[in-house]
């Protein structure tokens, strides 16, 4: 028993001196950090507070004062419309899902080719199409010459189209896929720099 005694006072006495002290500029920069961080949970978090102390709360009340952490008059209507109307929610869900997985796919895979074609230097026409998407960048025609497109010329006013096809894709989404794809490059030239340089080398002892 003793002998676990002095066992259990010499690992205390360790575990004592393997602490590291904070200094006062650690013990600020742990405060003013967890200061943020907490602030930034917060932040993310109370909006989701809000849509569940919403629909806890009556539809009249959040009309008339907003919405409020905790419901001001308790009610379930907004459950009950749920389940005695349940296919316009699984409705909604599906368009919901279907716009999701169309607009990110077609996007992803409208915007990779063009990177991938803008990316090689052997593209004929590279400077110019770069030009245009980047002029588009700088001037816009605004919001009626886009309805006008999309309702008079490609028809698409009133399909699903209309949801996710104009944010099919975008030049910084380009630009950015652009470098993802010469990205794999980059970090391969490394691992083979060395020879690279050594035939730089014999090359210029031959030379």
């Amino acid at each position: 028993m003793r002998r676990r005694a002095q066992e259990g006072v010499i690992m205390n006495n360790r575990q004592k001196k393997n602490k590291i002290k904070l200094s006062g500029s650690d013990i600020t920069f742990y405060v003013i950090a967890y200061f943020f961080v907490g602030t930034a949970a917060v932040i993310c978090v109370l909006p989701f507070l809000l849509i569940v102390s919403g629909s806890f709360t009556d539809n009249g009340v959040v009309m008339r004062e907003g919405y409020s952490l905790l419901p001001k008059v308790f009610s379930l209507d907004a459950y009950a419309t749920i389940f005695r109307n349940p296919a316009s929610i699984l409705q909604a869900y599906k368009m919901t899902i279907y716009y999701t997985v169309m607009g990110t796919a077609t996007g992803l895979f409208v915007t990779t080719l063009t990177a991938y074609v803008l990316s090689r230097k052997e593209f004929k026409y590279r400077n110019v199409v770069s030009f245009l998407l980047y002029f588009t960048t700088i001037f816009g025609g605004g919001m009626i010459p886009w309805y006008l497109l999309y309702a008079n010329v490609l028809h698409l006013k009133g399909t699903t189209f209309v949801i996710w096809f104009p944010g099919i894709t975008g030049t910084f989404l380009i630009i950015l896929m652009a470098v993802v794809v010469t990205g794999p490059v980059l970090l391969f030239y490394p691992f083979v720099q060395k020879y690279f340089v050594s035939g730089i080398t014999i090359g210029a002892v031959k030379g």
